[in-house]
């Protein structure tokens, strides 16, 4: 069995033998990922790992997910991760003695407790030749396994504790703390600098990209698939993107719900009437125009349909196929005809174990930073992109002795017992007797390659969320993994951002950020949208998607293309403590 990478716990520790330990009584499950599927049951299959800790079963569902053992709750105190009382997970309106619990701040702010588990990563190749990655997870160690990173965001970044994460998309109150309380438009047009200060105010910090991950892994585990969207809601997600601004986003609409789902809401009361969503829909007169009613100017009982932004006609009735009566903005002027009317989208309020995980706002991240280096090319003169390989893993690190290249595709095609030097035409195939005619025209040192930051240490927020002074690719700090992730430090990542944009067809087991974005769809693959400029320098990195991300948005949708300490009108963040 091939670990597909050294495990965060090791690297602490000084090893890179895999670690770990437990014994029998250990739980461990997750999912074994077909690479080779694209979409359906055999893309994801639940596995639990035997007694031996290497041997793999397959049941048709799990006797029980610890790990998945969240619990919602009040906090009174962020700084002190003081719990006020713990929540019904079935309706956290309810404390868990069916009594009546405060979510509007009075008692504190609404958090998700997620309990401290490890896990391992994988790798092999079936019978018919195709490629596995398994993640596993448990509460207790377990042979290889690791504390999953995320579980030691904390001061100094070196404590293994729970994390508490936000129910809610933050509020910045007018203390100027960010809060976690429900019945409240949340805070946007902040930079991710600008949500941690006001966390930290509240005793907590932004929400770190790690635990957002961890989530995203609970979530395939659950329901063996990646397309969030179709697993759990769509989400927040179909706005019509002229109406982003004048949308409520109130929280606290799925607190009826339990662990997960959604609930219809309408941009008046939050009610579950959906024929007032407001959506553009298509074809609804004989001129082939696209109308949709204004939500800024009527109330649930009459409609202004717009095309575009311009007034066409208004009616105190939604408009009927066939119907000629209707008037432009001066209640003078017959439109056409309605050929078509197809009711709006559903837009939703979703939940999974936090309320929009995905659309609604993007989510602004701690603990990363994104880098590219715009002069990264192809390293052959044919435009085939390579990856270093080693020991027939994929890794994230150039400080290694033997050098493995194959394409994106996976196919090798050649390896050297030395770095490939500009214009070298001297490089064998995978045996080590054909060479090579392409010359290698492009090829970055380590660290003018493109990647990421990150750490779990809060303390150290500042520095990759200061557009002032964006980090330079590992200068002056430690890479990641070659000689370890020391506390207290920032790791760097090597990784090949695909440039522009598309759905993601292959991505990193670990963090879901993509390798690879062609040739995928909003069903198949990651089933999720990504989206870089190519340019170079440092990016905040963005997730989830916004109010408009149709089905570009999901757990798996990041966003790398704007500059450190950006902040926008459809961004927001989340407490975390």
């Amino acid at each position: 069995m091939v670990y597909y990478d050294f495990m965060y716990e090791d690297l602490l520790a000084g090893n890179e033998d895999g670690g770990g330990g437990g014994g029998s009584s250990v739980f461990v499950y997750g999912y074994d990922h077909n690479l080779s599927v694209s979409s359906g049951s055999e893309m994801f299959k639940a596995v639990v790992l035997e007694s031996d800790q290497s041997t793999y079963l397959y049941p048709s569902s799990f006797s029980q997910m610890p790990c998945h053992a969240v619990r919602p709750c009040v906090m009174s105190d962020c700084a002190e991760r003081t719990i006020a009382y713990y929540l019904n997970p079935s309706d956290i309106t309810k404390k868990t003695d069916g009594t009546a619990a405060d979510l509007t701040g009075g008692d504190g702010d609404v958090m998700v407790e997620y309990p401290v588990s490890y896990y391992r990563i994988d790798t092999y190749i079936d019978a018919s030749n195709n490629p596995h990655e398994v993640f596993l997870m448990s509460r207790q160690p377990f042979g290889g396994s690791a504390i999953w990173p995320g579980f030691y965001i904390s001061p100094g970044g070196a404590t293994a504790r729970n994390q508490y994460v936000g129910m809610y998309q933050g509020r910045i109150d007018g203390n100027g703390k960010l809060r976690s309380i429900s019945g409240v438009d949340p805070t946007v047009s902040k930079s991710a600098r600008q949500f941690n200060q006001a966390a930290v105010l509240n005793g907590g910090n932004l929400t770190n990209d790690l635990m957002y991950q961890w989530i995203f892994h609970l979530l395939i585990v659950e329901h063996l698939s990646c397309n969030s969207q179709a697993a759990v809601s769509v989400g927040f997600v179909n706005m019509c993107g002229s109406w982003l601004s004048t949308w409520p986003r109130k929280t606290g609409r799925t607190n009826a719900l339990p662990y997960e789902g959604e609930v219809l809401a309408d941009e008046h009361t939050g009610g579950a009437d959906v024929d007032l969503i407001p959506r553009w829909n298509s074809s609804i007169t004989t001129e082939n125009k696209s109308w949709a009613r204004d939500p800024a100017t009527d109330g649930a009982s009459s409609y202004s349909w717009k095309n575009g932004s311009s007034y066409r006609f208004t009616a105190s009735v939604e408009p009927a196929a066939g119907d000629k009566t209707y008037s432009d903005n001066a209640l003078a002027t017959e439109v056409g005809t309605v050929t078509s009317l197809s009711l709006p989208v559903k837009c939703v309020a979703c939940k999974y174990q936090i309320e929009n995980p995905w659309g609604s706002l993007w989510k602004q991240l701690a603990g990363v930073q994104k880098y590219q280096n715009a002069t990264e090319a192809d390293i052959t003169s044919d435009g085939i992109k390579f990856f270093r390989y080693e020991d027939g893993d994929k890794i994230e690190s150039d400080v290694h002795v033997s050098f493995a290249w194959k394409s994106e595709g996976g196919v090798v095609i050649w390896t050297a017992a030395s770095h490939p030097a500009i214009n070298a035409a001297t490089f064998a195939d995978e045996d080590l007797t054909t060479n090579r005619s392409k010359p290698v025209t492009a090829f970055d040192d380590d660290y003018s390659q493109s990647g990421y930051w990150f750490t779990t240490d809060t303390d150290k927020y500042s520095l990759l969320d200061d557009s002032s002074n964006p980090l330079p690719p590992g200068a002056d700090h430690s890479p990641f993994p070659a000689i370890g992730y020391t506390p207290g430090s920032v790791a760097w990542v090597s990784h090949s951002w695909p440039k522009g944009g598309g759905y993601v067809r292959s991505w990193n087991a670990r963090s879901f950020y993509p390798t690879n974005v062609t040739g995928a769809g909003s069903g198949t693959y990651l089933a999720d949208n990504f989206y870089n400029d190519a340019n170079g320098g440092a990016r905040c990195v963005l997730r989830g998607g916004y109010a408009a991300g149709g089905l570009h948005a999901g757990f798996g949708y990041v966003y790398v293309g704007y500059g450190v300490g950006y902040a926008g009108g459809i961004f927001g963040g989340r407490l975390s403590a």
